[in-house]
């Protein structure tokens, strides 16, 4: 965990870490470091490939009035 939280931006304030298992465009998954970070006002996740290091996806979380998004 702690050589996956190494490679986030330092912008990012972690505010919780677990393993997910996430799709990726080439129809497999992968086991990542799901990271829930706050940038400003912004909640992100962003998932680290847990074998390899590599960032895997940076989603943006919405709060809207019909629920949350993710872009």
């Amino acid at each position: 965990v702690e050589d996956a939280q190494k490679r986030l931006s330092p912008s990012l304030s972690v505010e919780g870490v677990q393993l997910a298992v996430i799709p990726r465009e080439t129809q497999d998954e992968a086991l990542c470091y799901e990271f829930k970070c706050k940038m400003d006002s912004h909640t992100v996740l962003v998932y680290i490939n847990a074998e390899t290091g590599r960032e895997e996806d940076v989603l943006l979380l919405l709060e809207t009035e019909g629920g949350m998004l993710t872009i």
